[in-house]
């Protein structure tokens, strides 16, 4: 039964990136490598920055806005660590922005 599952979610993950450009994948698949590795604010903000171009760029696409959500939370957590709190406030209310526009997204 899980094999099946598995089949099926790959199948339906396969078809799914099918429907995406190329040039979509290829520069999400780039961005969250960087994402993976990235530990400063200006690693963070830039990439924020990116995703929120590739988010403009496809306004279909939900995962460009969850990212930047989630550079925005990690830049806040960075912030609060340095007693920011000012800083912190806005990086969290960036992240809850673009994680209401992922969800808008159908």
């Amino acid at each position: 039964m899980n094999k099946i599952l598995l089949f099926a979610l790959t199948l339906v993950f396969t078809f799914q990136l099918s429907a995406q450009s190329d040039k979509y994948v290829k520069m999400m698949e780039k961005q969250v490598s960087i994402l993976d590795s990235a530990r400063t604010k200006a690693t963070l903000t830039k990439l924020s920055n990116t995703f929120q171009r590739i988010a403009n760029a496809e306004k279909e696409e939900w995962l460009p806005n969850y990212y930047q959500a989630y550079c925005q939370f990690r830049l806040a957590s960075i912030a609060m660590q340095t007693g920011e709190t000012a800083t912190c406030n806005a990086h969290i209310d960036n992240a809850q922005a673009a994680l209401d526009l992922a969800k808008a997204v159908k």
